[in-house]
């Protein structure tokens, strides 16, 4: 039942007006199934697609949802009681959550086919404000809140993966209760640093581990500030950090020069700068979400560093929005933003950018030999032009026989292989349907190509990947349909290992066999075949390409009029 409402989105979007596909602030509703979509957080994968954990209040429930470049796929990660929730992802882009399970700090990783969950700090109040960072191992590491509501004390905590168990200490236990609002960022020696709210004295306070110790110091201490911080590190491992200032009711920022803190307030128009988050583009200049409360609504803002001066925005004010923030920065530095939509209860996402103009319609990778043939077919209605596509390659596995698969507008297959090598030298132009021949492969091998299109403003976006393993003669696979979307007739390319009967099938997104045309005899190799798509309505359809030894072939097609 998934295949067909996946279709049908592909369909909506083609038929989005054209001004939808500007450069410009593109929000969902990601989540809205009871109340959910407090304590969100985000992080991108290396396709630039959104992961988001975040608490199902309704159910008590730890969510996660992901976007696989058609779809959400969301799934219920633990339940019971678990709040508080803080994502990273690892190089295979599988996530890594920790979170408040029930009073006790837990902690769940994705392992590629189920949830290994496992509890952290047993400790009872224990797990609170929690933050996860992935170190060079992708061991985690996780800074949190105790609190003991007996002696009304509560200090900051910081657990790591050793590789065989979890070490845990306390990191600060000064005054009654310090530790809240927690942020861990990790440098290039995997040292924590981590910002927090001393609630006992009001104050920023940020710890760092040197190596043999840890060195804690006060970072603001001006009236009542210090709540909802988040911190990143620059190039130069120096910290920047987002607040709230409650005596001002301001948004707040800290950045360590290399011999001081310099502050500033970023917003104070009303009563703005709760749930913050920061992030730095590439040339480590912040960028911060954060809530404005106005009147007795929420609207989600976003202030950037220019390099001269604050661009300040409202993203979202369509009821009362905007808690809960988490911030991530794409390859070309526009925000994804995850939050709480608090009229409706639902998890909301807001991304900067171009709207989804661009649809891969096929991607695919033929053994030939020694080389691969890659081809694929876009379409754009998006405002900007494709400038031309970069080819990425990696080798996935030793292997004596060859498969060719197509996987397109999905995440990275087997992310645990990294390696990830350009195939092309010059960016890859011509006309669509494209075509590339990758020569440097090696017999018994399988690869792993991803495919990126390049827009005329030099912004990038990962379309989807597909495999190919050399040392097999080509499988029976439909290649290319062209044009796609159609109109009245197709083109279909069709590659057959041998000689075959072939009959060419088209169903409805019900399943309703619509066409059904007997092709006749084609040879072995590439053929191509006409269709007449005149008799079909507007919509989505699946061409079947069937040979006589039982082979079958499945792509989608959509007719546009």
């Amino acid at each position: 039942m998934k295949r067909p409402v996946m279709l049908i989105l592909v369909l909506l979007f083609l038929l989005v007006p054209a001004q939808f596909f500007a450069q410009e602030w593109h929000i969902e509703t990601v989540d809205s199934v009871g109340d959910v979509g407090k304590d969100t957080s985000i992080a991108l994968d290396s396709n630039g697609y959104p992961h988001i954990s975040y608490y199902d209040s309704t159910n008590y429930d730890l969510k996660y949802a992901k976007w696989t470049g058609s779809g959400w796929d969301i799934e219920t990660v633990d339940s019971g009681g678990s709040a508080g929730t803080s994502i990273a992802l690892d190089s295979n882009d599988y996530p890594h959550i920790s979170y408040n399970g029930s009073t006790i700090l837990k902690y769940a990783r994705w392992t590629g086919s189920d949830w290994d969950i496992e509890v952290v700090d047993s400790s009872s109040e224990a797990g609170g404000y929690s933050s996860i960072a992935l170190d060079s191992n992708e061991y985690p590491h996780i800074s949190y809140h105790y609190y003991n509501p007996y002696y009304e004390y509560g200090y900051l905590k910081y657990a790591k993966w050793t590789g065989s168990s979890w070490e845990i200490e306390v990191v600060d236990s000064s005054g009654y209760n310090v530790g809240e609002w927690t942020s861990i960022a990790l440098d290039s020696n995997d040292y924590p640093h981590i910002s927090y709210y001393d609630w006992a004295k009001k104050d920023l306070k940020y710890a760092r581990w040197t190596g043999s110790d840890w060195s804690i110091e006060k970072v603001d201490s001006e009236g009542y500030v210090g709540l909802y911080t988040s911190i990143a590190l620059d190039s130069n491992e120096y910290p920047h950090i987002s607040y709230y200032d409650g005596t001002n009711g301001d948004l707040k920022y800290a950045r360590w020069t290399g011999s001081d803190w310099d502050i500033e307030t970023v917003d104070s128009s009303g009563r703005v700068g709760w749930y913050t988050s920061i992030a730095l583009d590439r040339n480590g200049y912040p960028h911060i979400s954060y809530d404005y409360l106005t009147g007795y609504d929420y609207d989600l803002k976003y202030a950037k560093w220019t390099g001269s001066d604050w661009s300040i925005e409202t993203v979202d004010s369509e009821g009362s929005v905007g808690r809960w923030t988490s911030i991530a920065l794409d390859r070309n530095d526009y925000p994804h933003i995850s939050y709480y939509d608090y009229t409706n209860g639902a998890l909301k996402y807001a991304r900067y950018g171009y709207g989804i103009g661009i649809e891969l319609i096929s991607f695919t990778a033929d053994d030939r030999e020694d080389e691969i043939v890659l081809r694929w077919s876009v379409s754009n209605t998006g405002d900007e032009e494709i400038a031309g596509f970069n080819l990425y390659r990696r080798d996935m596995s030793e292997s004596e026989h060859g498969t060719v698969r197509e996987n397109y507008n999905s995440p990275l297959q087997d992310g645990g292989i990294s390696g990830w090598q350009k195939v092309n030298t010059t960016l890859i132009t011509g006309t669509n349907p494209y075509s590339y021949i990758d020569t440097d492969v090696e017999e018994g091998k399988q690869y792993e190509y991803k495919l990126e299109a390049v827009m005329d403003d030099d912004s990038s976006e990962v379309l989807g990947t597909t495999k190919a393993e050399t040392g097999m003669p080509p499988s029976f696979t439909i290649t290319i349909i062209y044009p796609n979307p159609a109109e009245d007739a197709i083109r279909i390319s069709i590659s057959t290992p041998v000689s075959t009967s072939l009959t060419v099938e088209v169903y409805d997104i019900t399943g309703r066999l619509v066409i059904a045309e007997a092709i006749g005899e084609v040879d072995e190799g590439e053929s191509t075949v006409l269709l007449d798509t005149a008799s079909l309505a507007s919509g989505v359809y699946a061409i079947k390409a069937k040979g006589e030894n039982g082979d079958t072939s499945l792509k989608r097609m959509i007719i546009l009029r």
